[in-house]
């Protein structure tokens, strides 16, 4: 208990001090910021040193505690993960979108345009969705883009968080494993407040009730994220399921218009989606959980 406490109590202060610092960066006009950019991607590998600081054990030990090798990996369920995130993830998404946007029209959760010239500005001149099929085309756009990045630049980083919270949470709280992941969602959820707060992250328009989102996203990730590390047995394989993730919902976001942050792909249209998934695969194999 007291090594968890000692690494939370790091990660938030260390994720404090990177939202300050991200908070007081000179802004620009750009899209994309290089400054914030890397900032970000610097506090993502924090949790990463603090669960090694934390351990105090020799590194061969900590790899094998942390599952963190390509020995051991179950490349049938790797493939079947990688496949329900960049791909399943995304039409479960476009789907709820529609379901609860056009169909039921609640309008907290925005429209699925039904025509490519309804697009965010940034795709709806790309020549290659301009076409009446624009959503399949979309949607094969997205998986190639979010299968490269996440076992690649975007799987790498994501590391960083994977081995902090599938690596030395998951393997020092002892307890069941809907409580554990509970937990493990809320430490994961309240760790990205400073940069909600301060710096706008995912949710600019409703900072605080960002952070309850954020902390349910992460509980329902949490869920999905344990149960494919049971399966595939790498924790490497999650930092790629993590890095897809980071490339398939900010995609999903320019999809999706008029919509509520928090109700939104980046809301609780993702959680509703990675929820489906969990459910399904855990319906099919419930006693993965003891393994």
């Amino acid at each position: 208990m007291k090594k968890i406490i000692v690494f939370i109590s790091i990660s938030y202060v260390i994720s404090g001090i990177f939202g300050i610092i991200i908070w007081n960066l000179p802004k620009t006009e750009s899209l994309i910021n290089p400054l914030q950019m890397l900032f970000s991607v610097l506090l993502m590998t924090t949790p990463a040193f603090t669960a090694f600081l934390v351990e105090r054990k020799k590194f061969s030990e900590i790899t094998k505690k942390f599952q963190l090798n390509f020995k051991t990996i179950n490349w049938k369920q790797t493939f079947k993960y990688l496949l329900i995130t960049n791909l399943l993830l995304p039409v479960l998404v476009i789907f709820y979108g529609y379901v609860l946007g056009n169909v039921l029209e609640i309008n907290v959760f925005g429209k699925l345009p039904t025509d490519y010239t309804q697009l965010h500005p940034m795709i709806q001149n790309t020549p290659i969705v301009k076409t009446d099929y624009f959503l399949p085309v979309l949607i094969l756009i997205i998986f190639i883009y979010s299968s490269l990045l996440s076992i690649s630049i975007n799987g790498l980083i994501a590391m960083g968080e994977e081995i902090g919270w599938r690596g030395f949470l998951e393997s020092n709280i002892n307890l069941p494993f809907f409580k554990k992941n509970i937990l493990i969602g809320i430490i994961w959820g309240i760790w990205h407040a400073p940069i909600i707060i301060l710096c706008g992250h995912n949710y600019p328009s409703y900072p605080y009730w960002g952070i309850l989102m954020m902390v349910i996203s992460c509980i329902s990730l949490s869920f999905y994220f344990s149960f494919a590390l049971k399966n595939t047995r790498s924790l490497f394989v999650m930092g790629a399921l993590h890095g897809g993730i980071n490339a398939v919902i900010p995609m999903l976001a320019t999809v999706q218009i008029n919509y509520n942050e928090i109700f939104g792909p980046v809301g609780l249209l993702s959680v509703l989606s990675v929820l489906t998934i969990f459910t399904i695969d855990y319906t099919l194999n419930p006693k993965k959980i003891y393994a």
